[in-house]
């Protein structure tokens, strides 16, 4: 089957975060049951000179102990207002460890973050049931034009 809403699961593990500088950290994402998860980080408007970079944390259990980042260089990043409506994309393959969770810092000017997701992908069960994240969704193969 080639849809998506049946081979990936979709995971909201944040919402909008306003204006600001500082350090997000998203909800935390169970990965077991799949061999790859993709995290995407909406970024709205980057004030200035403004950073925004992602960085990928994981743990075998809730304690988030162990940055992903210092083993494998899983960290995007964004600078200036060039950066503005833009995402950073981490991809993770055959995690490690189960628990993951995204920091997002946000430095010397003021940025937006939109939201952040987590496409979970190659499940070892199949049809993937979406979260209560996704309120609703469908799938359409060769629509016929209107």
């Amino acid at each position: 089957m080639h849809s998506m809403l049946e081979n990936e699961e979709i995971r909201v593990l944040a919402g909008y975060q306003a204006d600001g500088e500082g350090t997000i950290t998203s909800a935390v994402c169970d990965t077991a049951g799949y061999d790859s998860v993709t995290y995407i980080v909406f970024v709205g408007t980057v004030t200035g000179s403004g950073t925004v970079s992602a960085q990928v944390w994981q743990d075998t259990a809730l304690a988030m102990n162990v940055d992903l980042d210092a083993a494998t260089g899983a960290v995007a990043a964004l600078v200036g207002s060039a950066a503005s409506d833009t995402v950073l994309a981490i991809e993770v393959y055959r995690p490690v460890d189960r628990w993951q969770e995204i920091i997002i810092t946000r430095g010397v000017a003021n940025s937006i973050v939109l939201g952040i997701l987590a496409i979970l992908r190659d499940p070892t069960t199949l049809p993937v049931v979406q979260g209560a994240a996704v309120s609703d969704s469908t799938f359409v193969a060769s629509p016929a034009d209107a």
